[in-house]
């Protein structure tokens, strides 16, 4: 009897461990300091995919976002992950005996285009890998009319039908380093035709649907021989996958790869009433908030505390969060919607509020891979972490919260 209750006990004992294990092994696997838990939404090719595998959660750690070795290879479908990319340009994390990859600078190594839409919280990636068939890609695309919005934020829908029955132009232009023949319209005609007003505007906003996303001054869109919508390349169509067949071009452009594809929406952009900028030396820069502005330092963020993040592509920056900077000086950037930067040599560009404010998105570097900037960049580079390669400006002279 004795001998039957002892087993009965160590039967008890067994379930109940058994039932407790997984709770034991989830508070093990804790996540990496600074790391959050990931809750965007990841496409592959248009379909969503799942980022978990066998209860092993993605997370963002200094705005990169890993994925568990095997529901990182299941979404691209590639199988498994070839070894050399994981222990080249992949920085490997391993949390509770799970390795996870970086999502982004392994689908590059794999020949994919990733891209971040931070008013979805979506993750796109848009191409094939090498070892996959050419047929697994979907290819269908609904074709989806471009919303216009003036300075007064009126809204009007162009359709693709309407904005090729403009009188096109032969444009030839650089992208991508190679000098490339398109058939387009310029853009100056597409906001006449939608009838909106750009009467003192500041500025035109172009986005995409793969959330890429371009900025061009006023000066630039009504210059009819230099900005340009245009649908084919070479005479080929410009898009393989998304939903307008669109592309942004500008002829004499300052800013290499200043360049979107799928265009969706363009937001023209009245100025904004700031404070005067202050006198800066050589190795300063402005923060503009408002009736406020606050000279900042490469020294100044040291003392902050710097940070190392990956840009994308195996490129690692030090620096400090944008959101960080905003907090140390009590900026309520609650109702922004967005950040412009200026550099010292008068290129603009803007960052939008869910890019430039998201955990783990947007930084101010200054060092690469442990080491000071570039000249051409120093003293201070705003980078862009959020799968879109070309969003970065170097030299900043002032970041204005818009």
């Amino acid at each position: 009897m004795k001998k039957r209750c002892t087993l009965k006990l160590l039967l008890v004992l067994v379930l109940a461990a058994a039932m407790l294990l997984p709770a034991l092994t989830a508070l093990g696997a804790q996540l990496p300091e600074r790391a959050v838990a990931s809750t965007a939404r990841l496409f592959v090719n248009g379909t969503e995919m799942t980022m978990s595998h066998g209860g092993n959660d993605p997370f963002v750690l200094n705005g990169t976002t890993y994925l568990s070795a095997e529901a990182l290879s299941n979404a691209l479908g590639v199988g498994q992950i070839p070894q050399d990319i994981v222990t080249g340009s992949a920085r490997s994390v391993v949390v509770g005996g799970v390795m996870y990859l970086p999502l982004r600078a392994v689908s590059y190594a794999l020949g994919f285009e990733v891209s971040w839409d931070g008013a979805r919280n979506t993750i796109s990636v848009r191409g094939v890998a090498e070892d996959a068939a050419p047929d697994e890609i979907d290819e269908e695309i609904t074709v989806a009319p471009i919303a216009v919005a003036g300075v007064d934020g009126v809204r009007r829908n162009i359709d693709a039908e309407t904005i090729m029955g403009i009188e096109t132009a032969e444009i030839t232009a650089v992208v991508r380093g190679y000098e490339r023949s398109f058939t387009g319209v310029p853009l100056i005609e597409v906001l006449r035709l939608s009838g909106v007003n750009y009467s003192g505007a500041y500025s035109a906003n172009l986005r995409a649907t793969d959330g890429f996303f371009a900025f061009l001054l006023i000066e630039e869109v009504l210059d009819e021989t230099n900005s340009f919508i245009v649908w084919l390349e070479d005479g080929e169509p410009v898009t393989e996958y998304g939903q307008t067949p669109f592309m942004l071009v500008v002829a004499q452009d300052t800013v290499p790869r200043r360049f979107v594809r799928n265009i969706s929406e363009i937001e023209i952009v009245a100025p904004l009433e700031v404070a005067q900028v202050p006198e800066l030396s050589a190795n300063e820069f402005a923060l503009v908030a408002g009736d406020r502005a606050y000279v900042l330092s490469v020294e100044f963020l040291e003392e902050m505390g710097l940070v190392e993040f990956d840009s994308g592509g195996g490129r690692y920056f030090t620096g400090v969060a944008l959101l960080d900077i905003l907090d140390y000086f009590d900026i309520d950037y609650s109702d922004s919607t967005g950040v412009r930067f200026v550099t010292l040599d008068g290129l603009t560009h803007e960052w939008t509020a869910q890019e430039a404010f998201g955990q783990g998105s947007g930084f101010v570097a200054v060092q690469e891979g442990g080491e000071p900037l570039p000249e051409r960049y120093y003293p201070t580079r705003g980078v862009l972490v959020g799968f879109a390669p070309n969003r970065w400006m170097g030299q900043l002279y002032t970041i204005t919260i818009l």
